[in-house]
């Protein structure tokens, strides 16, 4: 339907972390936002709120630039994936989710490029971070999009009264309704964009599931469904031995996710040994690689096809042996047309 769509105006969809060709034009808030009354306020409240309109990228090259209201999340684009499990394992389920983040991350790295710039592998996580909370934040101010506050100890609950305590509502409720308070928790933890954060879903009998919300869009289906896959099975394999996830300082589990976006499969990252008393540090890639058959098991565990597991772990492992993601890609696809056609035809011509 969205191709459809897209060709009347002779144009195509595209699954892509961050949008190479967006240019600063193309960010002015009446051209690139909705007008939506819920994105009216929430590009008025967040820019009251970040501490300054500056976006400072250091990667490849360097991103330095104001960049008032909220309209560059439109160049962003994620996959967003929902787990429910017992909630009895949330906790144990979304600490390993924090940690899983990181190895599958750079894998599907998909955000090179940002107005014309390269920038990270995955520079969505950066910019995204920016947008929201301003190149400097406020000192002592909470981030709006941290991976969390650190481990999680009981339950769900935890996380909902954190977002009551910790964080400005920024969006109003009205209506007398009898599940007001439920509609105003929904409605403001929606607000706060943990890369991974529980849903409250008063459907379906009432539940809460995870989002795990890390992974960038593209490139392709197939591309999207290996990387679900390869996070799900890492996570419920994770999942299993809660003290191993924990062995590791929270803070390390945050400066893994930023390592992996800004280095890609480059990068090292801090992991849990089995026979050390403290976590150790690890090249990403090599790392990937023993992970996968865990994930596997975990997924015909859990009752996944062994064929489908399979056939997605498979486009995984294949990145892995030639080093290509989507990101190392883009990167390639540039350099061979840039000298040919400049900075701007060659990213085009690469998205194309």
């Amino acid at each position: 339907r969205v191709q459809a769509a897209a060709a009347a105006h002779e144009c195509a969809a595209i699954a892509i972390g961050t949008l190479p060709t967006a240019g600063l034009d193309e960010l002015a808030f009446d051209r690139a936002v909705t007008a939506e009354a819920r994105y009216a306020a929430l590009g008025t409240r967040l820019t009251d709120e970040r501490a300054d309109d500056e976006i400072a990228i250091e990667g490849e090259e360097h991103l330095s630039l104001r960049l008032p209201g909220i309209a560059a999340e439109g160049t962003m684009s994620a996959l967003q994936v929902h787990l429910r499990v017992d909630p009895a394992r949330f906790a144990a389920t979304l600490n390993a989710a924090h940690l899983a983040s990181a190895p599958v991350l750079a894998l599907a790295a998909n955000s090179q490029f940002v107005l014309g710039r390269s920038l990270w592998p995955e520079s969505r996580i950066a910019l995204f971070r920016q947008v929201v909370d301003g190149a400097r934040p406020h000192p002592g101010h909470p981030s709006r999009a941290p991976l969390a506050h650190g481990w999680l100890r009981g339950s769900a609950y935890e996380l909902f009264v954190e977002n009551v305590r910790m964080y400005a509502a920024l969006l109003p409720v009205s209506g007398s309704e009898p599940d007001r308070a439920l509609h105003a928790l929904r409605l403001h933890s929606g607000t706060i964009w943990r890369w991974n954060r529980p849903v409250v879903e008063p459907g379906d009998e009432g539940h809460v599931r995870m989002e795990l919300r890390v992974l960038p869009s593209g490139p392709t289906v197939a591309d999207m469904v290996a990387n679900a896959t390869f996070i799900l099975g890492l996570t419920l394999a994770l999942a299993e031995d809660s003290a191993l996830v924990e062995s590791v300082p929270f803070a390390a589990a945050e400066a893994n996710r930023i390592a992996a976006a800004r280095d890609g499969l480059d990068a090292t990252i801090l992991w849990p040994a089995a026979e050390a008393p403290s976590p150790r540090p690890r090249p990403l890639r090599r790392l990937a690689a023993e992970m996968l058959p865990h994930a596997r098991e975990a997924l015909i565990a859990a009752g996944v096809a062994p064929g489908d597991v399979d056939r997605n772990l498979a486009i995984i492992e294949r990145r892995l042996a030639r080093g290509v993601t989507g990101a190392t890609w883009q990167r390639a696809a540039v350099a061979a047309r840039e000298e040919a056609i400049g900075r701007e035809g060659a990213i085009t011509e690469m998205l194309r």
